[in-house]
């Protein structure tokens, strides 16, 4: 509003001056065509005066000439009349005079003066003189003072309104929509915007405050998403102290199981050779030497998740790698009614770590089993593929073994799908969700890499991309 108010005032302010010039020249523009006009009307009644006095002079003398011109004097303001007789001047040159005007400066101020010779029967009897006054500057200014003061104060005063109302639409109104704007973001709300469309400098101030809310609001954005990395980087490694604790107290722990197991190893695998135990007998001791020695290697994979060895790769039968998978779920299988399907080409052959791989398998297949609990089918998928262009950026083009595994769970959420591989990612209340980051990282030694497909309610579709191998 003040912005407006001294915009306002200013233009009042100039036009008030541009119309005081114009009084100024207006007034003597008047003057001068005032005194034209008056010198002309003192010429046209010098010569009309000087015809009708000679005629009196005719008819009646000098003494009636010069009542006629006493009484002419009296119907006329601001005019005086004299005759002058030729025999009452001194100066014998004037009866040669012709009619002349002269401006003239008096004591009250100028005036204009009309001589005309007067004759009467052919010669010159005396000389008329018409003085009119002119009005003095201050009387010319007075007379048109009053009408040019209204005009001016009239004029000034609209000029001054009209200006005050553009100056209050066009830049008070927007401007106070930018303060409280600027006082709303320095509140820390950055959701409004100026709503100021106009082509001129404010505008483009508003469009510029726009622009700075949105860079403001994607900073502030920026910032909370990288405390939110920074919080949860360090929750991770509280998480990864607690698991270094945990992997040391695993350490000890495996020594002092290492003598049971060996033990329950050795009876099971005595059994298990012994004719003379029946067949059933036999098998399940069989069946109890696998779990010891799977719970051996779960233990040292444990122990050297931190300091991994080289793989040790040969040519593997995938499907036979997969019928074992499903033997060493067996039993959780069925508890959960889960029920496996596998189908493809049996025939495949990798390149693999046939125990890091198995790992690989049987973590996946136990994932899907977590993911149906009212029990479901899981498909288990096996065939030849030529990767052109491999969707992970650790993996080149070649001929590639594909297995697939498939459940009808719950699915996980799209926003899941980018960070279910990171280490510490779990979507379940128990576990330290290493299970896919382990196997990432299997898979990639291998020179491969693992896709997922998912949605929620429609179960998941985990792809395992290995390098094809000869055949045994």
């Amino acid at each position: 509003m003040r912005l407006a108010l001294r915009f306002a005032v200013a233009i009042t302010i100039g036009i008030g001056a541009v119309l005081v010039v114009q009084a100024i020249l207006h007034v003597r523009s008047m003057g001068e065509l005032q005194e034209a006009e008056i010198q002309d009307d003192v010429v046209t009644l010098g010569r009309a005066l000087s015809n009708a006095v000679g005629e009196v002079w005719a008819l009646g003398g000098a003494e009636r000439a010069s009542d006629f011109v006493a009484k002419a004097e009296e119907r006329r303001e601001r005019t005086r009349i004299t005759f002058r007789p030729i025999d009452d001047m001194d100066d014998p040159t004037l009866s040669s005079l012709d009619a002349h005007v002269e401006r003239l400066s008096t004591v009250q101020g100028w005036s204009i003066v009309a001589v005309a010779p007067v004759r009467s029967q052919g010669r010159t009897v005396g000389l008329l003189e018409i003085e009119r006054e002119l009005p003095s500057e201050q009387e010319r200014f007075a007379s048109i003072l009053q009408t040019q003061i209204a005009t001016t104060i009239a004029a000034a005063a609209l000029s001054g309104l009209i200006a005050l109302a553009v100056g209050v639409w066009v830049v008070g109104r927007p401007i106070r929509k930018l303060s409280s704007l600027a006082r709303r973001v320095a509140e820390g709300d950055y959701s409004l915007r100026s709503n100021v469309v106009q082509g001129d400098e404010v505008g483009e101030l508003a469009r510029e405050l726009d622009s700075m809310i949105e860079r403001l609001e994607e900073s502030r954005a920026q910032i909370r998403a990288e405390r939110r990395a920074r919080t949860e980087t360090l929750e991770k490694l509280r998480h990864a102290d607690r698991l270094s604790t945990v992997g040391r107290l695993a350490s000890s722990i495996a020594h002092e199981l290492g003598t049971p197991l060996n033990i329950v190893s050795g009876r099971a695998t005595m059994i298990a050779s012994d004719e003379t135990v029946n067949e059933e007998a036999r098998e399940n001791a069989r069946r109890i030497s696998e779990q010891i020695e799977r719970m051996s290697g779960i233990i040292r994979n444990t122990l050297e998740f931190s300091r991994r060895k080289p793989i040790e790769k040969k040519a593997e039968s995938i499907g036979e790698m997969l019928d074992h998978a499903v033997a060493l779920l067996d039993p959780i299988l069925e508890e959960n009614r889960i029920l496996v399907r596998i189908h493809g080409q049996r025939d495949v052959i990798a390149e693999i770590d046939s125990g890091k791989i198995l790992q690989v398998l049987t973590n996946l297949m136990m994932n899907a089993i977590h993911a149906m609990p009212s029990g479901g089918a899981i498909t288990l998928g096996m065939a030849r593929e030529h990767v052109a262009d491999p969707k992970d950026r650790h993996a080149t083009e070649g001929d590639f073994v594909k297995i697939t595994v498939e459940d009808e769970g719950i699915g996980i959420a799209r926003s899941r799908l980018d960070d279910i591989f990171d280490a510490f990612a779990t979507s379940k209340e128990e576990g330290t969700g290493l299970g896919l980051s382990v196997c990432q990282g299997i898979v990639r030694e291998h020179e491969g890499w693992i896709e997922v497909e998912s949605e929620v309610g429609r179960g998941s579709r985990f792809i395992i991309y290995l390098p094809e191998g000869e055949e045994k």
